[in-house]
């Protein structure tokens, strides 16, 4: 939009320079014959005047037109004018530039001292004068704006990268995270806000990768603080006489050992890094009831797993 709003005021204002420049040159040609005139003209006939000037066989854009009292058409000299155009203006001393047919026109008037007789100098600007250069000067803007534009979109792509890529790499360590690896980090890198994100999420890991080496090890001292008593009271136990209350006391110490020993277990592993978000249930379904059916022999139950 900007290389937009750049470019289309200039390609006018080239339009409007080269079509300023080419009228100025004619006026400027029409001005030096009319001076030229003025100077000849005192103690001459104005015929003999006009005669006097000297335009080339190839000069086919300047015209001088003599008008005559009770003439009832004045005459041309020089490039013909169309028969349609009106000198009025131009015959009465006015100097001006007009639009003419494929061009311009520009009229100069003569003003000779003493006499009636009216001579006008006219030079005509044609339209191919007044765009010359134009379509090479818009071919150069026209080139610059697309450079502009390609060095633009490669900024922008640069940019877009710079916040983009490590955007990525966040959401790539995030989703590590969240599949039980909490060992992945990520680089803190584009622009501060998103290495701040990223030091955080850092923070982040570490803090949990702490709460849960702490509830190892709450679970793990918990464990053992109930294995001590436990190990007390089956010593008493085994000390009583044998009998049948002695035997429930046992397998009731028994019992309680498992989830003991179970705790302490889970306590002592290392913490997952191969969790997935998903998993395949059948799979999974048929592990806990191979775990669980130890217990279920022993309580005598039946269970059975169907997949």
């Amino acid at each position: 939009m900007v290389v937009i709003a750049f470019l289309l005021p200039l390609s006018l204002m080239i339009r409007e320079l080269a079509a300023d420049q080419a009228a100025t040159e004619g006026q400027n040609k029409a001005e030096g014959i009319a001076q030229f005139i003025a100077l000849i003209a005192p103690g001459s006939e104005a015929r003999d005047i006009v005669r006097s000037v000297p335009l080339d066989d190839d000069d086919d854009d300047t015209s001088i037109i003599l008008a005559r009292p009770g003439a009832t058409e004045p005459e041309v000299f020089g490039a013909p004018i169309p028969g349609s155009e009106n000198l009025d203006a131009a015959l009465n001393g006015a100097s001006f530039r007009a639009a003419v047919a494929d061009g311009e026109a520009v009229y100069v008037p003569v003003f000779l001292p003493d006499s009636e007789e009216a001579i006008v100098v006219r030079v005509f600007v044609s339209d191919e004068a007044l765009t010359a250069g134009v379509n090479w000067s818009l071919t150069i803007l026209g080139v610059l704006g697309f450079s502009l534009i390609l060095i633009a979109v490669a900024v922008a792509d640069r940019m877009g990268r710079s916040i983009v890529e490590p955007v990525r790499a966040l959401s790539a360590t995030a989703a590590v995270l969240g599949e039980g690896n909490l060992e992945a980090r990520v680089t803190p890198a584009g622009p501060p806000e998103v290495q701040e994100v990223a030091i955080e999420l850092n923070d982040l890991a570490d803090r949990i990768v702490r709460l849960l080496r702490m509830e190892r090890e709450a679970a793990a001292d918990l464990s053992h603080r109930l294995r001590t008593p436990l190990t007390a009271v089956r010593l008493d136990a085994e000390a009583i006489d044998p009998g049948p209350g002695t035997q429930r006391l046992l397998d009731d110490l028994d019992e309680l050992d498992r989830p003991v020993d179970c705790v302490i277990r889970e306590a002592r592993r290392p913490g997952r890094t191969d969790a997935a978000a998903d998993c395949d249930l059948a799979v999974v379904a048929a592990e806990r009831v191979t775990f669980w059916t130890v217990l279920a022999d022993e309580q005598k139950r039946g269970l059975e797993f169907i997949s």
